[in-house]
């Protein structure tokens, strides 16, 4: 059973790599050509690198939003999404972690 704590952290986590991702999204935006993630340093690159392969696939695919759009807004959105779940899943374990043992 989930505690309201337990809850509050899950939350917690998901907020904080919410706001990771946004953070990652403005680092890593090249505002003279409007890309994202072209210009940005290897450590950058590396820490993104799930979602940057997953917009690839994306785009590749075929997928929306098309066009020039699609070199934006998609790796943006992989990139809060990565971000996001990653916060979630560590407030997941952080929550669970310390959860009380029922006997």
């Amino acid at each position: 059973m989930l505690t309201r704590q337990t809850l509050k952290r899950i939350g917690a986590g998901l907020g904080l790599g919410l706001a990771l991702g946004i953070g990652m999204v403005i680092l890593g935006i090249d505002w003279r050509d409007a890309t994202i993630g072209e210009q940005s340093p290897g450590l950058w690159k590396a820490l993104n690198a799930p979602a940057l392969w997953t917009a690839n696939w994306w785009i590749a695919a075929g997928l929306p939003p098309n066009s020039e759009a699609a070199w934006v807004v998609t790796p943006a959105m992989m990139v809060v999404l990565q971000w996001s779940l990653t916060g979630s899943m560590i407030g997941m374990w952080w929550g669970m972690k310390s959860a009380p043992a029922h006997e």
